[in-house]
């Protein structure tokens, strides 16, 4: 969703009195004169019809009737320091004199991070994150772009100061119209929570130091439970990172297995540290396990209780029994027909609990206003259930890119979303254009835990449920052209794409389709298609192409040579000779192609692509001669998410293998 960012800032327009009056005694204050010049300084004060400004060491009069209007910055801490020996921070000035040169090549390098975070009795909290860093090359300018989220009105948010300290020792400090906060997602008042501080650091050039602190002030609560959940270093070099927590000696926290280096008391207080020192960054490699799982990682959370859990999702379900009535009628599939009715008449809005609330709002809302989340929609179906008395469970489910949820006690702060198991089979009504027994990618094969505080293994969809399968004829005649006719049917998560297809006006599906013939050939050329299936959610989607490759094979004197054509298998994930992590792809994968041949009378096989073994299981090619047909098994069935290190060059060899396929020449001769 599109984030309309509002700037705020303060703009005083001249209604004054005559009397002198103090104002400010801050700096980079700007008057916005009628001439449309911009005077930069220090207001001081109004005096009769006069403002007086300070700019350097000149105090001036500029007259109240050419000013249009005034933009006052904020004071911060340390805007008086003007050059490095101003400096009363001892972390900035030991950043300073920080020799990061033997971190060649990085875009900027984190000199000094620390996230100090206080818990009180009351459940309140302060986190204080500073952040200090050296631009390096060109390309780590951005760091000076920043953005911090925080969820109102449990927490707020203040930049105490934002700063650039450059080459030639002076400082310059951030303005106000650099900042920008923002409702993340004003368009639905009901999940409007989180909001967005951005802001620009000046002076952002290679050399200068770019130095910040925010301060977050918040209250734990079981809609909005606190919780720590950070992965220790950047993609950049980090010299030294350090995260605190301090708390109540008297209130436990569960560190899952991200356990602090170190933990001691001391009076009433407890503190937690998680340090990283001399780390040279995040290693970017294609298909890479979550940062979460491979990177250190940095938990905490007060311990809830399976009751507080319970609590949260407790309503009387009976009270919806009339509903559930009145959508199911006459009807007997009670389970099929309550999850296309939230799958189709519940809109799905996709923000997380974690931006908003972790307590779903009651069905009767959900229905009356006819829109909702993952966790309202899916909890709405579960209630619908129960009121049936149809026994299910409802799961609270973590998104598998944030890595592994800690299960030893019911921290539902981690989760962000929510799914349905009952009589054998798994639920997840959010998409409108999700077929029973699917659920989303992101959550096969992780682990999560039922509303009552079982732990529970969340499974992949299986070949019977995924994929995509085709066939594909293609008549070869004696000009060198071909006849194409295909036949593809999508099965669960493959199938959700092509039903985004019937939000499209046929006109735009004819390109897409034109499209994909064009990757199979770049003279393709439509003749006919034929899309099935989109609306019906209970049957597989498929679609039929009839189209013509004109010059598929021009022959060569007595000889038609080609390609097997359409069989690209993408390869970038094997073309280093080794790799730092494992390869991590987040679904199984059941890819499986028919491919019939049909050569022209009067021509014979010379030469024929061959079966193909393979060191894994992952992959096979099976090659068959029937009079003038020629048929090809082709099928990559991917059943390990995980690749490890020790198997990465035998799938290395068999994918390079089988991406070699469309390379090898098949040759007829005329008889």
């Amino acid at each position: 969703m599109k984030k309309n960012f509002i700037l705020i800032f303060v703009s005083i327009f001249l209604i004054f009195s005559g009397c002198a009056k103090q104002v400010y005694k801050g700096e980079n204050d700007i008057l916005y004169l009628r001439s449309g010049e911009e005077v930069f300084g220090t207001v001081l004060k109004y005096e009769g019809e006069n403002i007086i400004v300070k700019k350097g060491k000149l105090v001036k009069k500029i007259p109240k009737d050419s000013v249009s209007s005034i933009e006052l910055s904020q004071i911060r801490e340390g805007d008086t320091w003007k050059n490095v020996k101003d400096i009363k921070d001892e972390a900035l000035l030991n950043a300073i004199k920080t020799n990061v040169s033997k971190f060649k090549n990085a875009g900027y390098v984190n000199i000094f991070v620390s996230k100090k975070i206080v818990f009180n009795q009351d459940s309140t909290y302060t986190i204080t994150l500073r952040k200090i860093r050296k631009v390096m090359e060109e390309r780590g300018k951005y760091a000076a772009n920043n953005i911090i989220f925080y969820l109102y009105p449990d927490e707020s948010a203040h930049l105490d100061f934002a700063r650039a300290v450059k080459t030639d020792s002076t400082l310059v400090h951030i303005m106000d119209n650099a900042i920008e906060n923002a409702s993340v997602h004003p368009s639905y008042p009901d999940y409007d929570r989180l909001r967005s501080m951005k802001f620009a650091i000046p002076e952002a050039n290679i050399g200068n130091i770019l130095d910040y602190q925010i301060t977050i002030k918040g209250k734990s609560t079981r809609e909005n439970p606190f919780l720590l959940d950070d992965v220790l270093g950047d993609k950049e070099p980090t010299v030294y990172q350090k995260i605190e927590l301090i708390s109540p000696k008297d209130i436990k926290f569960y560190y899952g297995e991200a356990k602090p280096d170190t933990i001691w008391a001391k009076k009433d207080r407890k503190y937690a540290e998680w340090i990283l020192k001399d780390d040279k960054g995040i290693i970017q490699e294609v298909q890479m396990p979550p940062v979460y799982d491979i990177r250190k990682r940095a938990f905490a959370s007060p311990i809830w209780r399976i009751k507080d859990l319970i609590n949260l999702y407790n309503i009387r379900f009976q009270n919806y029994k009339s509903i559930a009535d009145s959508i199911l009628g006459s009807k007997k599939d009670t389970i099929g027909v309550l999850y296309n009715f939230v799958r189709e008449n519940i809109k799905y809005i996709p923000i997380s609990p974690q931006e908003c609330s972790f307590r779903p709002y009651l069905p009767t809302r959900i229905m009356k206003r006819g829109y909702g989340n993952s966790l309202d929609k899916v909890f709405l179906f579960y209630a619908l259930l129960r009121a049936e008395n149809i026994p299910a469970k409802a799961i609270l489910a973590r998104t598998k890119e944030k890595g592994k949820p800690f299960l030893e006690y019911p921290i539902f702060g981690q989760f962000d979303g929510m799914l349905i198991t009952t009589r054998g089979k798994w639920y997840q009504p959010t998409l409108n254009i999700r077929e029973p027994g699917v659920i989303s990618g992101k959550y096969q094969g992780t682990m999560g835990m039922t509303i009552s505080g079982e732990k529970i293994q969340i499974p992949y969809s299986d070949s019977i449920h995924s994929g995509t399968y085709l066939k594909r004829k293609i008549i070869i005649l004696k000009n060198g052209d071909a006849l194409v006719k295909e036949h593809i049917q999508f099965k669960g998560l493959d199938g959700e794409g092509i039903r985004r297809w019937k939000e499209l006006l046929p006109e735009q599906i004819k390109i897409n389709v034109e499209s994909y013939i064009n990757s199979i050939h770049s003279d393709a050329v439509l003749k006919d298609y034929h899309l099935s299936n989109l609306n019906d959610i209970d049957v597989i989607p498929e679609l039929f192409i009839d189209y013509k490759i004109k010059r598929f094979s021009p022959p060569y004197g007595r000889f038609i040579i080609f390609h097997l054509p359409g069989l690209k298998y993408n390869t970038d994930v094997v073309s280093s000779k080794k790799r730092t992590y494992p390869i991590f792809y987040t679904t199984r994968e059941y890819d499986k192609r028919n491919i019939e041949l049909i050569i022209p009378r009067g021509y014979k096989i010379r030469y024929l692509i061959k079966n193909m073994k393979f060191k894994d299981d992952h992959f096979s090619l099976r090659v068959r001669k029937k009079g003038r047909r020629i048929i090809f098994n082709i099928k990559n069935i991917r059943k390990k998410t995980l690749i490890p290190q020790k198997g990465y060059r035998k799938y290395k060899k068999d994918l390079e293998k089988m991406a070699s396929i469309s390379e090898k020449w098949i040759v007829l001769e005329k008889k």
